[in-house]
């Protein structure tokens, strides 16, 4: 038995093909329209750029827009 297990070794993938898999599955439609809006009406305000920067990129992973859309919004 430990000879079969051995043989056929569990392939799970990489972690990007497991984070795209699960984003897919578990961010809902209205989160991601939430975060697209708020990419696109984040402002700086008296924040530091750093702030808000952070701020804006953790909206833009909850989006899965591309490149083009993100320099766009950015």
């Amino acid at each position: 038995m430990q000879t079969a297990l051995a043989a056929q070794l569990a392939n799970y993938g990489t972690w990007d093909e497991f984070k795209e898999a699960f984003k897919k599955r578990f961010i809902p439609p209205a989160s991601q329209m939430e975060a697209i809006s708020k990419i696109h009406s984040n402002q700086m305000g008296s924040k530091d750029f750093a702030t808000w920067f952070q701020e804006w990129s953790t909206d833009v992973q909850h989006t899965g827009v591309d490149e083009t859309t993100k320099m766009w919004a950015f």
